[in-house]
């Protein structure tokens, strides 16, 4: 596909291009979990020393429960930067984001990380395939409106608006539980975070234009149709330096094929997409009977899609951060290849994260 055709395809407004972020609550101990194991056997992490220059030391000297939730608070630190860092990054991709997240109570914590473009959702209950599954059918399904699925949650304000870039303070997660304190540089996503300050009708006012936007974009739920051709993407946040261009690219990897993955190393993949005129029947048979947090998941994902003889499009092997090792290698990219610095403040955050009694 010609440069002049992709351009032609991305502002075509018979098409609608929606992209879905999973992620969990950055509770110690419920999150990245695997990686805070990994940071208390035997192996070594990237810090900063008192000069400030970077170093490999080890871990954790001493195992023991204190080891153990000193790693778990810095895996689940990690991830919120992860999950802050694909906000920022892809915060202008397509016509529709969705921060799709767990569990439904940190809705508003969720919230306050984003930088005003995207709408938060709950994932609802069921194991991964299955909030995965009700997602692209909520998206896909002729007639829905993927912004007044049952699972939004209007408890909390705002809800599907994102108003602040910052992180949110010290304090109590949604659950109750203290919260610790993180490194200034690690608070804001971008430069543009809201002014604590701003008058209620400002605030009234930006609601009301949000609210025009919104309508201009999705219309009226009953006029969402087969004559709107939609492109739905969802990744996960264990691979933070995913760009607009690596979306744009699975999005045009949908108007010749039904389905696209992006292969993780770990035997998994980290972005799925899918286009119109898919059944519900035939999106469930995509995450039914798979062996989710295995290295089968990519070929147990093929072998039903083939079954539905689908076209399938692959995309660039990454890695997902799932181990020190991962981590370990994630931050030497950072160093070496981020040559036009997208990521140069993201990586400054994850060293001072690591850094941190």
């Amino acid at each position: 596909m010609t440069q002049e055709e992709n351009r032609f395809q991305r502002s075509n407004p018979s098409r609608k291009r929606i992209l879905g972020l999973m992620a969990k609550y950055w509770d110690a101990g419920r999150v990245k979990t695997r990686l805070a194991q990994s940071m208390i056997d035997g192996e070594s992490i990237r810090s900063l020393d008192r000069s400030g220059e970077p170093n490999s030391i080890p871990a954790a000297v001493h195992h023991g429960e204190e080891a153990l939730q000193r790693a778990q608070k810095i895996a689940a630190e990690l991830h919120r930067r992860f999950v802050g860092e694909l906000v920022t990054q892809l915060g202008s991709c397509g016509e529709l984001r969705q921060l799709v997240v767990s569990p439904a109570t940190a809705v508003a914590e969720f919230s306050e990380i984003c930088n005003g473009v995207w709408h938060v959702l709950d994932q609802g209950d069921g194991d991964l395939g299955s909030r995965m599954q009700r997602w692209f059918v909520d998206c896909l399904t002729e007639n829905s409106d993927p912004l007044k699925s049952k699972r939004e949650v209007s408890d909390f304000e705002p809800v599907n608006r994102c108003e602040s870039a910052a992180f949110p303070p010290s304090g109590r997660g949604p659950q109750g539980e203290e919260r610790g304190g993180v490194p200034s540089t690690v608070r804001s996503f971008s430069d543009h975070t809201s002014d604590s300050t701003t008058s209620s009708d400002s605030s009234e006012h930006r609601m009301g234009e949000s609210a025009q936007a919104e309508s201009s974009l999705i219309g009226d739920a009953d006029c969402v149709s087969e004559e709107v051709e939609k492109h739905v993407v969802l990744i996960g946040a264990d691979c933070p330096l995913l760009l607009p261009r690596d979306i744009d690219e699975a999005w045009d990897q949908l108007h010749d094929h039904d389905i696209v993955l992006g292969p993780a190393e770990d035997g998994g993949y980290y972005l799925i997409g899918l286009s119109s005129g898919k059944s519900a029947a035939e999106i469930q048979t995509v995450f039914q009977g798979i062996a989710w947090s295995t290295g089968d998941v990519l070929d147990q994902t093929l072998v039903a899609v083939e079954g539905l003889g689908w076209r399938v499009a692959l995309l660039e092997q990454r890695s997902d951060v799932d181990t020190n090792d991962d981590l370990e290698g994630l931050l030497s990219k950072l160093e070496v290849q981020d040559r036009d610095g997208m990521h140069a403040a993201f990586r400054t955050d994850l060293l001072q994260i690591l850094a941190a009694e």
